[in-house]
């Protein structure tokens, strides 16, 4: 069974301001009043069990809303094996790009040309080419042939609500760039799965 160790008032009002709320946002997010909040962080009353299990929760998600993409990746390869950017050349052939996609358990592929991402590729790029053409044709094609745009990018330290919004609005995946350099990308899958 597992333990869980209750944190101490102080704790709980360090967590608290580490992501940005007030005593009275907390309170209202969590249903109790401000008053109660403080006397809690104060150590001068114990919180019941589904009250201290409110506030935590609750900074839980605040603290995942106040991460930034470099967090996400961070928990992306923790929770993954694969490397966090994949991509594919303009020039291989979309077999390559097809066995990638299988063997990795991925839908998209950024293509790059050195540093730089040229375009994109994906299973809906691939099955759109399929019902035009000849299978086998589709296969030997270079991938610059049939590519689509680049994904859209995302600076590594911005929020990751930021990241939540673009992908919404019905962005495949993002680019991550760090420094002028690609570091990762970022698919609905894993929004979804960080935010959860």
């Amino acid at each position: 069974m597992a333990e869980y160790r209750v944190p101490s008032p102080k704790e709980l009002q360090e967590l608290r301001k580490k992501v940005g709320l007030t005593q009275s946002e907390l309170a209202e997010r969590v249903g109790i009043s401000q008053s109660l909040v403080a006397r809690i962080e104060k150590g001068q009353v114990n919180p019941s069990v589904s009250t201290l299990k409110r506030i935590l929760v609750e900074i839980e998600s605040q603290q995942k809303s106040h991460s930034s993409i470099r967090d996400l990746l961070r928990w992306k390869g923790q929770t993954s094996k694969l490397h966090p950017l994949v991509f594919i050349g303009p020039n291989e052939k979309v077999r390559r790009a097809v066995i990638l996609m299988r063997r990795l358990g991925i839908s998209q592929l950024p293509v790059m040309k050195g540093n730089i991402m040229v375009g994109s590729i994906s299973e809906g790029t691939i099955l759109r080419k399929l019902t035009a053409m000849e299978s086998q044709r589709v296969f030997t094609l270079s991938v610059h042939e049939i590519m689509d745009e680049p994904f859209p990018t995302i600076d590594i330290n911005e929020s990751t609500e930021s990241a939540f919004s673009k992908i919404a609005s019905g962005v495949e995946a993002l680019l991550v760039i760090d420094e002028d350099r690609p570091a990762g990308i970022i698919t609905k899958i894993d929004i979804i799965a960080f935010t959860r």
